[in-house]
């Protein structure tokens, strides 16, 4: 195993090298019928905003380099890290074979990582790609990260939370749901899209409610009467069907994982 970042302050270990996904140089870290699992990227919707030329060298131009110094050290399997946010902000179950349309997207972010997929299967003649389209990931975070950590957290600690529709819904999925993919995805080593996301749909008051019932305490909801709900339904079926995956955490557990 070796790992790349651009900055090396949390990790440490004799093959972890700090690099620029740009670098030329990266290659000579590459080894021949290696496996290549690209996650670096501008990911955050108001930086790739507030900074478009650093989200266009990281996400589009970094990929590019990447893919290349692979396919010059002979790597078998390039594995990419994409999001659901490359389908657009409607109510249909989205499936892999959904035909997007580059105008349906409406943020940096989006726009990156679907010409970035675009980008790299020109290349499948060359190398082995499979593309995952992570779901909304939340992880054990007592700060920041998706709606669930921030509700279950300001649940914890106050005694009011002010959100928009309770109806709001997504099919959220825990980190180690996400990295348990990439490992079955590497080891199968099946070329293709994939979505990587939860089994259910999980609403903002379902968050609120499990987080109530395992602190036993009562809260004040505020949000808005005419809050329309946002409802993203994006199927995991064919990374269960095809890669044999599925995800094992229930919400209830991850929130669990949260509080403890």
């Amino acid at each position: 195993f070796t790992g790349v970042d651009h900055k090396v302050g949390n990790f440490s270990g004799k093959n972890i090298f700090k690099k620029n996904i740009n670098d030329k140089n990266i290659s000579k870290l590459i080894k021949k019928n290696s496996t290549i699992i690209h996650l670096a990227a501008v990911s955050n919707v108001k930086d790739c905003e507030n900074n478009p030329i650093d989200t266009l060298k990281s996400n589009i131009s970094g990929t590019i380099n990447i893919l290349n110094q692979s396919i010059k050290k002979k790597a078998n399997h390039f594995i990419f890290a994409s999001t659901e946010w490359v389908y657009p902000d409607k109510k249909n179950e989205f499936k892999e074979n959904y035909k997007i349309k580059i105008d349906e997207l409406d943020n940096n972010y989006s726009l990156s990582k679907l010409i970035g997929e675009e980008i790299i299967q020109h290349f499948k003649s060359k190398i082995k790609i499979t593309i995952l389209r992570f779901g909304i990931i939340y992880s054990d975070r007592k700060t920041g990260g998706s709606a669930v950590e921030s509700i279950v957290n300001n649940v914890k600690n106050t005694n009011k939370i002010k959100i928009g529709s309770k109806k709001t819904s997504r099919r959220f999925i825990h980190i180690d749901d996400i990295i348990n993919g990439i490992l079955t995805c590497n080891k199968k080593k099946i070329p293709g899209i994939f979505n990587l996301s939860g089994n259910k749909d999980v609403n903002l008051e379902k968050i609120i409610n499990i987080s109530c019932k395992l602190l036993n305490k009562k809260i004040k909801v505020y949000n808005p009467i005419n809050s329309k709900p946002s409802i993203r339904k994006v199927s995991n079926s064919k990374s269960k069907k095809i890669l044999g995956w599925y995800p094992k955490i229930t919400i209830k557990d991850g929130i669990k994982r949260i509080l403890e």
